[in-house]
């Protein structure tokens, strides 16, 4: 999500981009690249997209 910066409205629970107006609301799917792992700390790194 670097092509734009996103504004989160409550009331809808979505996600507005600022300049491209994009809407991501919750159960849109997502994919997700494991960035790296953390054993010490037990969680993982990941960088998202859409």
């Amino acid at each position: 999500m670097t092509d734009d910066y996103y504004h989160f409205h409550e009331l809808h629970m979505a996600l507005i981009g600022e300049r491209t107006s994009k809407i991501y609301r919750i159960g849109d799917e997502v994919k997700i690249r494991v960035a790296r792992v953390s054993m010490d700390d037990i969680r993982l790194i990941s960088n998202w997209s859409i």
